[in-house]
C-alpha cells in the first residue's frame, strides 16, 4: 500500500466527534495486525494555524477501523449512526463478496 500524505486522515478528530478515548483507539489500531501496518505519525495544520504530530490512517484504511469500534464505546448520540454504519458495511460487504461467487473464490485462492 503507497501512502499519499495527501489522504492522510487524523484519527484525533473523529474521536473526539464520537467521543471516543483517543489513547485507546490508538492502542487498539497498534494491536491490529493490518491497521497498525498503516498507522503514521504525521504533522498537520490544524484549525488553529499550529503543527500538531497526529496519528492518521490513510483514507481507505479508516471505514475499517471504524468497522471495528464497538458503538457502545461512543457517546450515546452517535450509537444509532454507528449501528446503522455497521449495517450498511455488513450490506455491502456480502453484495461484493456473496453475491458473485466467482469473486469470493479469487480472494481466498
Amino acid at each position: 500500500m503507497t501512502l499519499n500524505p495527501e489522504e492522510l486522515i487524523p484519527i484525533r478528530p473523529i474521536c473526539e466527534m464520537l467521543g471516543l478515548d483517543y489513547s485507546s483507539q490508538v492502542q487498539k489500531i497498534k494491536e491490529d495486525a493490518d491497521l497498525s501496518s498503516t498507522m503514521v505519525l504525521s504533522t498537520i495544520v490544524a484549525a488553529d494555524g499550529k503543527e500538531y504530530e497526529e496519528f492518521c490512517l490513510p483514507l481507505e484504511c479508516v471505514a475499517g477501523w471504524l468497522f471495528i469500534i464497538n458503538p457502545m464505546d461512543m457517546k450515546s448520540e452517535e450509537q444509532e449512526f454507528a449501528r446503522i454504519y455497521l449495517m450498511q458495511c455488513y450490506q455491502a460487504l456480502c453484495e461484493e463478496y456473496f453475491t458473485d461467487p466467482e469473486k469470493f473464490e479469487s480472494t481466498t485462492t
